[in-house]
């Protein structure tokens, strides 16, 4: 004949967290702690993917900035302009000297 068990020999899980702080997670929940995990990882690939595509391109607008430069000062020297870079680069005002005067040939302004 079989013998009843009490409560105190019944196997339970509740004493798997007890005393971690919470640390464990109960097997219910492991599942999905790990594919918040998974979701977690896949954005932060694709956030790294899309920070490198947002660096070529800010590389390859400092590239068309540095050759737009190249060719002002270019078609500068050609017209027999001697550009003077004194100024405050964020203003857009170049002032343009003729060789040999003291006084500003002309004066550019970009923008407003």
């Amino acid at each position: 004949m079989r013998t009843l068990r009490g409560p105190s020999e019944t196997r339970s899980l509740s004493g798997t967290r007890a005393g971690s702080g919470g640390a464990v997670a109960r097997p219910k929940e492991r599942h999905v702690l790990q594919f918040k995990i998974g979701c977690l990882e896949l954005e932060r690939s694709r956030r790294a993917k899309e920070k490198a595509v947002a660096m070529e391109r800010i590389r390859g607008i400092d590239a068309r900035l540095a050759a737009i430069d190249a060719e002002i000062g270019k078609h500068h020297g050609d017209l027999g302009y001697a550009v003077s870079l004194a100024q405050d680069p964020g203003t857009g005002v170049i002032e343009d000297r003729v060789p040999g005067a003291g006084q500003p040939r002309r004066m550019i302004r970009y923008g407003g």
